[in-house]
């Protein structure tokens, strides 16, 4: 199971910090959102996989315990 997320962006908790893949292929861009500066000058149809940070942290804890 994939901690990415491509689809429901629109319904995201914008309170969270997300991290998101955008771009095209040949110039692919990781960045981030927070929630006071939003997504900088992407745009949400810009956006191909997002996830939240807390579940990538929450994902190496749980690989770290084993």
């Amino acid at each position: 199971m994939s901690i990415w997320k491509t689809t429901d962006l629109e319904t995201a908790a914008l309170n969270k910090q997300i991290l998101f893949y955008a771009g095209g292929s040949s110039f692919p861009y990781l960045g981030w959102h927070y929630p006071q500066k939003g997504f900088g000058t992407w745009d949400y149809k810009d956006i191909q996989k997002w996830t939240y940070l807390e579940d990538i942290l929450q994902l190496a804890e749980q690989k770290d315990v084993k």
